[in-house]
This record gives C-alpha cells, structure tokens and sequence, in this order.
C-alpha cells in the first residue's frame, strides 16, 4: 500500500506541474493595479469626454459618477456639476459621455442615457436642454462640438447620425441616415466623437466602421482617415476611434481607443505621430487602456481621457508627457507561467503535506488495531467520547 502511495504521489507533481505548463502558456493572468495619484484631481469612474475653454479650464465627463468635474489650467480640482447618482432632472445626468465648450464659455454636456443635451453657464448654472429625456428621438447621445459661430453638432450614436443645431438649440440639419448603418460615404455606424475645426470642417469618430469622416461647413463628404469597417494598428487604419479634436493649426488628433493610442494627423489628414504604445494597454505614463476622448486647448497641451486607467493624461504639442489628472487604474495582463507555477508548488506542498497525514494515519491505526488483536482484555470493549 505505501509503495502505491509514494508512485502516486511522484506522478501527482509531474501531472501538475505540466497542467500548469500548458494553462500559463495559454492564459495570461489579469491584475488590476491601482496606484497613487500622479498629479492632483479628483478620482473618476471612466471619465468619457474632456473639453477645454479658452482660460483653459478643463471639464471631463465623468461618466459612472455620473457627473462633470472641473478643473483650472494647473489642473487643480474646482467644482463638480451632477453627481449624487444619475437623475432625469435638470440637476442630475445618467452616464455623461461628452462635452463641448463655446467662445462665450457655455458648457453643452452629451447626457447620454436621457438622451438629451445640458446647457449650462460659464458658473455652471443650467441653461436649457436640447432632446428629449427617454425618447428614442436623440438615441444614446455620445459626443458633442461647437463651431465659432455657435452651431451645435451631436452625434447620436445609437441613430447612426450627427444632428447639426443653431446657437439656439433650433435644428438644421443631419449627416448620416437616422436608423441606418453602413460603409459607404453617405453614412455612419456607431459614430461617437465630433469636433470642428476653424474654417468649418466637421469631424466625426465613425467608430464602428473604423474610420474618421470630414465633412465641410454644409455637411458634404470631403474625405476619410482609415479604411471603412477594416480595423488595423498600422499608421492607415484605426481601430473603433471613439473621439477626435482639432488644434489651431489643424491637426486632428484621434483617440484610437482599441489601438490605446492618439494618432495625430495634420490638416489633409497625412500621418504624423503617435501618442502611446500601439495595442499594449498599461498605466505608466507612455501606455493608455482605452482611451476615448482628447482635446487641445490654446498653447497646444493635449488631454487625453484615458478611460480604462480613469485619468486624463497631459501632453505637450509634440506628444511629451506633463502630468496626469486622476489616479492611475488599469487592468493589465502578464505572463502567465510565474503565477500558475507559484500556485502549483503551494499545490504541490499542500498534497504532499496531506499525503504524509494520511501515511502516518494510516501506520498508527494498524498498529493500535494489531495491539487490540493481540490483547484480548479489549476485545468486545465498547468506546464512548467523553
């Protein structure tokens, strides 16, 4: 019997350790990692949409708090607009994905599950609202941009649209097919960041089709960045871009969200650099998880919401890191060989523990079973727990 025992308990260890070999090769393992805050700020829950006004204060859509928070050009928190958990009233929003900001400083905030937009003062006093809240009307609105002169343009993404209004709220006119999706120029498929540079041309994140379109100032097709519904992470395709923005000198700058990186093109949509590692999400300073909106404020400063480490990161105009807004979060992924081979020596240490218990079990019960075989005052002795 104890020579079967010491053959299985050689096998055993051999059998783990090559299970072992075989899970971490297949499998990575997943940690999250939840650092100290880099900079100064508050902390966000998939902050989705950043805007910058013309003092250069910055605004982020911090959308599972529900909420905007407000931040001055040092990045010092101020105020926060929502929160207290989502709401259809006008002091609430339920998951805030975008925001844009105008000449005169008036913030417009895509509310996106009341499918509606928010209007509010320079002071952050509410204004007016454009939508309908629970209507399927302006279905999931996700980002937002206003021109120079005042024109609002929101991309209603579950509606494959962006719908254009006055400096009023007053609708003019839509790019897309409402309820249609497709590839070719005349439409759009999940679209989910807009942004408009000087002269009027309009930028939108078709991010299902994995591609930017340019429209100019009356909405006619000027030409695409990427390849239509063809996902890559070379330099001439995109993969599900979720916002985009444009710098004074018109460079568009794209948040490649499932490439986590920015990839900046300059104003006839010719490659330039890269922001971030491509397709390597992580939480230090060169890498983002995801990110998903960008803006850029007067000197240049480039903000990027990096949703899945819930932070904004800061970047001067040629991409070299500032400081960041928020705490670095992330989930990241390393090799799985190390982890699996610790748990299995604990395994194995465990087994081999549990298997000298048993032998020794085992040898003490014989021998106290042949002293009672060999003493026959105990034969027929009843044993009672005491």
């Amino acid at each position: 019997m104890d020579h079967v025992m010491a053959k299985s308990s050689q096998i055993c260890p051999i059998l783990l350790l090559a299970l072992a070999v075989v899970v971490s090769l297949l499998i990575p393992i997943y940690l999250c990692v939840n650092s100290t805050p880099d900079g100064v700020g508050a902390r966000f829950n998939d902050p989705s949409g950043v805007a910058v006004n013309g003092t250069g204060y910055l605004y982020v859509a911090d959308t599972y708090n529900h909420s905007v928070q407000v931040f001055d050009k040092a990045g010092i928190y101020q105020y926060t607009i929502g929160g207290g958990g989502y709401g259809s009233d006008n002091a609430h929003f339920r998951y805030p994905t975008g925001v844009a900001v105008n000449s005169t400083g008036h913030l417009y905030i895509a509310d996106s599950y009341n499918n509606r937009v928010q209007v509010f003062d320079r002071a952050g006093a509410y204004q007016y609202t454009i939508g309908f809240p629970n209507e399927y009307g302006t279905s999931h609105i996700q980002g937002v941009a206003v021109d120079a002169t005042g024109y609002l343009y929101v991309a209603n993404s579950w509606s494959h649209r962006v719908q254009v209004f006055d400096s009023v709220g007053t609708y003019q006119y839509t790019i897309g097919v409402e309820n249609v999706f497709g590839t070719d120029n005349a439409h759009l498929y999940y679209p989910s960041g807009v942004a408009v540079d000087a002269t009027g041309h309009l930028y939108i994140a078709d991010t299902s089709n994995d591609r930017v379109q340019v429209f100019d100032s009356v909405g006619t097709y000027q030409y695409t960045i990427g390849v239509a519904n063809v996902f890559g992470t070379d330099n001439a395709h995109l993969y599900y871009p979720s916002g985009v923005a444009v710098d004074a000198t018109g460079h568009l700058y794209v948040a490649d969200s499932w490439n986590h990186r920015v990839q900046v093109f300059d104003s006839a949509g010719t490659y330039l650099f890269t922001i971030g590692v491509t397709g390597k999400p992580s939480s230090d300073k060169a890498h983002f998880y995801r990110p998903s909106a960008v803006a850029v404020n007067a000197t240049g400063h480039v903000y990027i919401a990096d949703s899945g480490n819930n932070r904004v990161q800061v970047f001067d105009s040629a991409g070299t890191y500032q400081y960041t807004i928020g705490w670095n979060e992330a989930v990241i992924s390393i090799p799985g060989f190390p982890v699996v081979v610790l748990l299995a020596v604990i395994g194995l240490s465990t087994f081999s523990l549990w298997q000298r218990a048993r032998r020794t079990l085992a040898r003490d019960s014989f021998s106290f079973l042949s002293s009672c075989g060999s003493d026959s005052s105990l034969i027929g002795t009843k044993f009672w727990a005491s």
